[in-house]
């Protein structure tokens, strides 16, 4: 497995969307991340490939308003892999925030993630309706 990362500029974007686009444009996709995936210049994406494949994907905005990051659009395709390529994104989405300067990343997930936040040392902060909830993570140094 290999962890690409690209930067959403206004100009140029070819290459990240050619790993993402068919996803993004999937109404699969949409549903079981529960809202559509946007992007925005300023934000990293973290693309998770194998043998020229694409395995899963996140984005990392900085939140301007306090010193912290938010992970979206965490994806994995259903494979064998899919727990070890979420796994990986979260870890690299975490050292892409400290990398940045933040001391908190934070996502909003469904409910039957919770116990794999968990797993990871994420806290649940919040609910958002009925089948979602905000986590958040109080990051220290990069991890390897």
């Amino acid at each position: 497995m290999k962890t690409l990362r690209f930067e959403h500029k206004d100009q140029d974007k070819r290459e990240l969307f050619g790993w993402i686009g068919e996803a993004c444009a999937s109404a699969e996709v949409r549903n079981s991340l529960g809202a559509p995936i946007t992007s925005s210049a300023g934000d990293v994406w973290l693309v998770v490939t194998k043998d020229n494949a694409l395995l899963g994907f996140c984005a990392i905005s900085r939140l301007k308003s306090r010193n912290a990051a938010r992970m979206h659009a965490l994806y994995s395709v259903d494979t064998a892999l899919a727990l070890t390529v979420e796994s990986t994104l979260r870890k690299a989405a975490e050292n892409e925030a400290i990398a940045a300067g933040a001391s908190e990343i934070s996502t909003v997930d469904k409910v039957e993630r919770v116990k794999v936040y968990e797993f990871n040392k994420w806290q649940v902060t919040g609910t958002r309706g009925q089948n979602y909830r905000t986590s958040s993570k109080q990051l220290g140094k990069v991890k390897k």
